[in-house]
């Protein structure tokens, strides 16, 4: 391969590479800003005993059964997030 164009080739590279370390931060930023919101809905809801412990596990049955394919949302990650 000619040295011209494996420089432009590693250029596109970094584009690609940049955009995508871009991509992930904000995928995580929003991850993180999702449980930090799940985190305090039931917490307020723990704190004024309007939910015990299985609320939240029925809440838990709930996500599963709506999007089986979600991660992230049992009884143990749900109360880390609160």
């Amino acid at each position: 391969m000619a040295k011209k164009l494996e420089k432009e080739f590693e250029l596109v590279n970094r584009i690609i590479e940049r955009h995508w370390n871009r991509a992930v931060g904000l995928a995580n930023a929003e991850s993180l800003m999702t449980y930090w919101t799940v985190g305090a809905f039931v917490s307020e809801r723990l704190k004024k005993a309007q939910w015990g412990s299985k609320t939240v596990e029925a809440l838990c049955d709930y996500l599963k059964m709506r999007n089986p394919k979600r991660k992230g949302y049992g009884k143990r990650n749900v109360y880390n997030m609160v």
